[in-house]
């Protein structure tokens, strides 16, 4: 009988190590392949950082580019804001001188009658 007992001892912890060993071999399986997926990940990462550094190259790349041009635009329009202040004192200018005209123009007309009148009193005496 002792040995029969020690014969299912025995069977009941070779099932039992076996049993273990499975679970332990499921285990390292999935370890191997979340470690697979892992070092995938890293590299899909790696390329996408890389594309992500490329693609904000050229995105600062492009942005010096437009902030040279707005800077080309704004002197532009500096220099045609100028040219429009000088223009409009030019046309200030020009009206001043219009008014100053027409001024001297009435004055002359003035001495003109004046003239004529004295010029018709001198006719008469």
């Amino acid at each position: 009988m002792f040995y029969a007992q020690r014969n299912i001892y025995l069977t009941g912890f070779t099932l039992l190590l076996g049993l273990i060993m499975l679970a332990t071999h499921t285990l390292i399986a999935e370890l191997i392949e979340t470690r697979t997926q892992v070092l995938d990940a890293r590299k899909l990462n790696n390329i996408h950082a890389a594309s992500d550094e490329s693609i904000v190259a050229n995105k600062q790349s492009e942005i010096s580019a437009l902030k040279e041009k707005l800077a080309k635009i704004n002197k532009e329009l500096e220099e045609y804001n100028v040219s429009d202040y000088n223009f409009a004192q030019v046309k200030s200018k020009a009206k001043n001188s219009r008014e100053e005209y027409l001024e001297l123009l009435e004055a002359h007309e003035k001495l003109l009658k004046k003239v004529e009148k004295i010029g018709s009193k001198s006719k008469l005496v």
